[in-house]
């Protein structure tokens, strides 16, 4: 016979011997120790151990619900340890680990919409809400600009291209401009051109910039220098007397009669003298409309036109892919940028692409009927199990009659008829004790072994068979109705006392 649990004083709970100490979920049996001998007077309460606690022949029957005592965790008794057979008011098994039960919900920052996925966004404060991760306040001079809360505040909000907020370009005509706290700032005007009614620095919204063509006779190299009779023309900022072609100067001036000045080269870009500088280790160019301009390596650019930065922007990020302010953001989704090119790389947790298109992201929330957990992985029909979706994990809300989710899991439904299994007899973790069998949910004799002394093993039942008449003295044999009795497994005539 199993090994039976009796209780010893001796084990009440002390310091070194505390409540539960295993973690396994059903608590201590605080006094019980186990024995060999179950003929005891004081026995314990029946646990999830594989063993026979009460003292009634069997161990790990489900009396009650209370037999596992998982946190949040509807539990059953499978081989001597609680498992978990489903999760309840919103909780998941996140860790695997049946002592605790259903640990986690789906709606904190460690585990938002799935285990493990983090909500902790750069450049961000955020929580979980509903399942999804939601950007609360950004870091100071950082925006959140492609509304994907995945990669947080994404966008540095102190550049010309977003002075202040999300696309709000300092821009200024012909004018280099800077960003700071207080926003877009003019710092001078383009080689060739002026700021001649004086506004660019008072107000870079009302202001036309530097308005003025500094190559005009009127305005020759600064505003109000009107060039001579002398020299009536002006090119590269200098009055002349030679009508210089489009883009070339007389900078060399005096007696000089040629036009030799390239005003689209790096010395001399857009005015005689006007020097492009960049920092060290950046090329520089001119440009055909003779402003100065970084020439960036592959992969790099000037995006915010200030060349004392050089070429601050990496055309491989999902705020600028392929060229400046091209910006990758996907519903539901992360993005990345690949060769110039905008890719879906991974949908946020609990949404899926199932349309396999990219324009609109991940536009299909992951936790119905047909799409649990994946795209096209339906949840159900499950065998003998009423199931719903839940988190993305299929869940069993209820067994049919006469099956149990004896194993916890819920892919292969109510596994276990419970009418029929000698392990889980009538429900869950019910075994039946020694040789015994289970019928109509109810455990029976299968021989004689199983019956108390002087019983019998007749059709599945225990008979005393010294007094059945039906069964005296054996299965099937029948002492004459209405006329014997059976006395000490004999037929008896009535007449007869019984010994």
């Amino acid at each position: 016979m199993a090994s039976c649990s009796v209780y010893d004083p001796s084990l009440l709970q002390s310091p070194g011997n505390p409540s539960d100490a295993t973690g396994d979920g059903h608590g201590a049996a605080d006094g019980c120790s186990e024995q060999a001998d179950p003929s005891c007077l004081l026995r314990c309460p029946e646990l999830c151990n594989a063993l026979d606690d009460d003292c009634d022949g069997a161990s790990d029957e489900a009396e009650n619900d209370e037999l596992c005592l998982l946190a949040n965790a509807n539990s059953v008794c499978v081989a001597g340890r609680c498992v978990v057979a489903s999760c309840e008011n919103g909780h998941v098994d996140c860790d695997g680990l049946a002592a605790n039960g259903c640990e986690a919900t789906l709606d904190s920052n460690e585990h938002c919409g799935a285990c493990n996925v983090r909500c902790a966004p750069q450049n961000a404060e955020a929580s979980c809400t509903a399942g999804r991760c939601v950007l609360a306040a950004c870091a100071s001079a950082f925006g959140d600009c492609d509304g994907v809360a995945s990669n947080g505040c994404e966008r540095w909000l102190r550049s010309v291209s977003d002075c202040g907020g999300c696309n709000s370009a300092c821009v200024l005509p012909h004018a280099q401009l800077q960003c700071t706290e207080d926003g877009c700032g003019f710092l001078r005007c383009q080689p060739g051109f002026g700021d001649c009614n004086h506004d660019a620095a008072d107000s870079t919204e009302a202001s036309d910039g530097c308005e003025t063509d500094l190559s005009q006779a009127s305005d020759c190299g600064a505003c109000g220098v009107q060039c001579p009779e002398a020299t009536p023309f002006c090119a590269g900022g200098q009055c002349s007397a030679l009508r210089c072609p489009d883009g070339y100067a007389n900078c060399a001036g005096g007696e000089d009669t040629a036009c030799a000045t390239n005003l689209r080269s790096v010395a001399s870009c857009g005015a005689c003298g006007a020097l492009c500088e960049a920092p060290p280790d950046v090329e520089v160019m001119c440009t055909s409309a003779g402003e100065c301009a970084l020439q960036c390596a592959a992969g790099l650019a000037d995006c915010d036109h200030a060349a004392s930065n050089g070429c601050e922007t990496d055309l491989h990020s999902t705020g600028n892919c392929g060229t400046c302010g091209a910006h990758c953001s996907y519903a539901n989704a992360t993005a990345s940028c690949s060769d110039g090119n905008c890719a879906l790389v991974a949908c946020t947790a609990g949404y899926g692409n199932c349309n396999d298109a990219r324009d609109d992201g991940c536009e299909q929330p992951l936790n119905v009927g047909a799409h649990c957990g994946a795209c096209q992985t339906a949840c159900g029909p499950l065998a003998a199990a009423v199931a719903s979706c839940s988190s993305g994990s299929c869940r069993i809300d209820r067994c049919q009659s006469g099956f149990g989710n004896c194993d916890g899991l819920a892919t292969n439904g109510c596994e276990t008829d419970v009418l029929s299994s000698t392990l889980h007899c009538g429900a869950c973790g019910h075994a039946c004790p020694g040789t015994s069998v289970c019928m109509r949910g109810a455990c029976v004799c299968s021989s004689d072994a199983d019956c108390p002394s002087g019983h019998s093993c007749c059709d599945h039942e225990c008979i005393d068979t010294r007094s059945d008449v039906v069964n005296c003295g054996g299965c099937g044999k029948r002492c004459l109705p209405f006329t014997q009795r059976c006395c000490a497994g004999q037929c008896n005539w009535p007449w007869n006392s019984c010994p």
